[in-house]
């Protein structure tokens, strides 16, 4: 069945039957070769047309790396688009509390952002937690002595060699490390956090959730991360 560039460059020749195509002949078989490499050109254009569109376009994996985004094969193609048309639309970014919420929650994160004020020690939230300790004779562990624990929170400064950095002693700085996890329990007097909630989030997006904090954070902040992986 002819497409749609055979009907146009048909249209286009003389009147006359010398110019008219019997079917299955040279010059029928001449323009069909023709149009379906001219319809193979139009498909691609018109696939160009909705390269920026988030809801049609074919090329995702390009406009993931226009836009930082990494690959996560763990997304469905929904979630990679709702991730790419939430950083699209960053523009408005105040630095805010709010906004930083509302763009984690976006990429799909159940979690909330708690600011610090009145400022308490971040370290009342951030601490290594043992699950396992061997050293006694009873015990066979590969080692003279050993533990096996988890890390209950962590900094998030800059998505570089954060484990370096360490809470400021000085209680002036504390309020600028904020809180991002569950719920939060503040005194009904000082209104000073006083608990938080862990939140579960994939181990698989644990790097995405840095990389959407570093990117919308302000910079003189740091984020006290208060999750743990899904399991």
């Amino acid at each position: 069945m002819p497409n749609d560039n055979q009907k146009i460059f048909e249209a286009l020749l003389p009147p006359g039957q010398l110019w008219t195509p019997a079917p299955g002949g040279g010059l029928d078989d001449l323009i069909s070769g023709i149009s379906l490499n001219m319809e193979t050109i139009r498909d691609f254009c018109s696939e160009l047309a909705f390269l920026r569109s988030l809801e049609k376009t074919n090329y995702l994996d390009d406009l993931e790396r226009e836009f930082g985004l990494v690959f996560n094969s763990s997304l469905t193609e929904a979630q990679r688009r709702a991730r790419v048309a939430t950083v699209k639309s960053d523009v408005d970014n105040d630095g805010s509390a709010s906004f930083l919420e509302e763009k984690l929650q976006a990429f799909g994160f159940d979690v909330q952002v708690h600011i610090n004020n009145p400022p308490v020690d971040p370290l009342n939230f951030l601490f290594q937690e043992y699950r396992v300790v061997c050293g006694n004779s009873e015990s066979v562990c590969g080692a003279e002595a050993s533990v096996s624990g988890s890390v209950v929170g962590e900094l998030v400064v800059n998505n570089v060699n954060d484990f370096e950095f360490e809470i400021p002693v000085d209680s002036k700085y504390w309020g600028l490390v904020f809180f991002i996890g569950g719920d939060a329990t503040r005194d009904p007097i000082t209104d000073e956090i006083t608990d938080i909630d862990t939140a579960v989030i994939p181990l698989a997006l644990r790097d995405d959730i840095r990389r959407v904090i570093v990117k919308y954070k302000p910079l003189h902040s740091w984020a006290a991360l208060l999750t743990e992986p899904e399991a």
